[in-house]
């Protein structure tokens, strides 16, 4: 992932030899790189971080039952949590301020100033710029002492665990069980497309630059600083979501007892339409006629007009009571692509129901398959192609 720890490039580069391998090794012990390898951080969304993805249990909903009683093993689980999340927090920070003092010092070092003849002095450092530079070694000092205060508390954790149940200890460590977690971020998703995954994990060669230690019959073992796994299984199929949907939910048939004359009445129709965006669902409701544009405001324009108004032939007296007894004709103005909606299947979709709620609730949330993307293909199943 960008800006995050990676030593791909080095090795796709074939700059590792036996030291730098070993070096590696040495920086992969420490448990909070190991953990920027296996469960990279999310990227904020305008500082809005997903709350419940700080431990990979939350993706299969581990440990939901246990957490919501309030028993000694639960109450540590808890602790646990937030102390890898602090932990991973606080990495960050160490890292941004020992990043931030070497700048100063590069620029303390190539600022030395010029003199004139008078012996008048100018540039240089000031005084203002080594208070600056103390004030960030301070920081760093605090960091480091809460990450060493934070690692003891784990440690304790860990062996109160240990105490209550063995076994238990094993799953929510999740290091001392043989498993290790990992997750993947696609950061080149489309909208509207759906997709499979499966994963080869790249695991160090024990056997690298260790020939003279090998059998002749096994020297090519030793080539290659890496070994890779058998491919995993294919996942489910998962569709990314758009950012940008929309729902008709009622069609208005053209009524030629309140039109007047010189009018053109060929309907109007009213939808729904929806924005992801801060990590947020918003909502605007919309009614536009025939020929108009489907939108609410450049924030919710969609790339489709509404065409016509046609009626269903085998629509019920319900249906046409509620305004939903008329097919509605869309054309995609960039791709010239027409389509037929039925705002009676819409309008009782279970995704427009998820939608209401979250927009009702004006809370960020995890959306499974959201892509905050530019991209207006509907909602799914009757918007963009799979």
């Amino acid at each position: 992932m960008p800006d995050r720890l990676s030593y791909r490039k080095e090795i796709a580069a074939g700059e590792i030899d036996a030291g730098r391998r070993n070096a590696i090794l040495a920086e992969l012990r420490a448990r909070d790189r190991q953990v920027e390898i296996t469960n990279p951080a999310f990227y904020a969304l305008k500082g809005i971080e997903p709350p419940t993805m700080t431990d990979p249990d939350a993706w299969l909903g581990i440990g939901d039952e246990e957490d919501a009683e309030d028993d000694p093993l639960s109450k540590l689980r808890r602790e646990l949590r937030q102390l890898d999340s602090t932990l991973r927090r606080l990495a960050d920070q160490i890292r941004a301020v020992e990043g931030s003092i070497a700048r100063e010092q590069e620029s303390g070092a190539g600022g030395g100033g010029s003199f004139g003849v008078g012996g008048g002095g100018s540039g240089g450092s000031s005084s203002g710029g080594s208070s600056k530079l103390e004030k960030l070694r301070q920081s760093l000092v605090r960091l480091k002492e809460q990450e060493v205060e934070a690692r003891d508390r784990r440690e304790e954790i860990v062996a109160e665990l240990i105490a209550l149940d063995e076994e238990a200890a094993s799953e929510i460590s999740g290091w001392s069980d043989g498993q290790l977690w990992i997750w993947g971020h696609d950061l080149d998703v489309e909208p509207g497309a759906t997709y499979r995954y499966r994963c080869v994990v790249d695991v160090a060669n024990p056997f690298f630059a260790r020939k003279p230690s090998l059998y002749p019959e096994q020297h090519g073992l030793a080539d290659q600083v890496k070994l890779a796994s058998l491919p995993s299984d294919w996942s489910d199929a998962i569709e990314a979501q758009p950012p940008l949907q929309w729902f008709l939910l009622r069609g208005y048939p053209a009524d030629a007892t309140s039109r007047r004359a010189g009018d053109l009445d060929a309907g109007r129709v009213s939808a729904e339409v929806y924005r992801f965006t801060d990590g947020r669902w918003l909502k605007e409701s919309v009614q536009v006629s025939a020929g108009q544009r489907l939108a609410a405001g450049s924030a919710f324009e969609t790339e489709w007009f509404v065409l016509d108004l046609l009626p269903w032939l085998d629509s019920g007296e319900a249906e046409r009571r509620a305004d939903r007894g008329d097919w509605v004709l869309l054309q995609n103005l960039r791709t010239g692509e027409v389509r037929s909606v039925a705002p009676w299947e819409q309008a009782g979709s279970a995704r427009l129901q998820e939608l209401q709620q979250q927009a009702i609730e004006g809370q960020p949330i995890e959306d499974e398959g959201v892509v905050d993307a530019g991209d207006d293909s509907g909602p799914p199943g009757m918007g963009g192609g799979r």
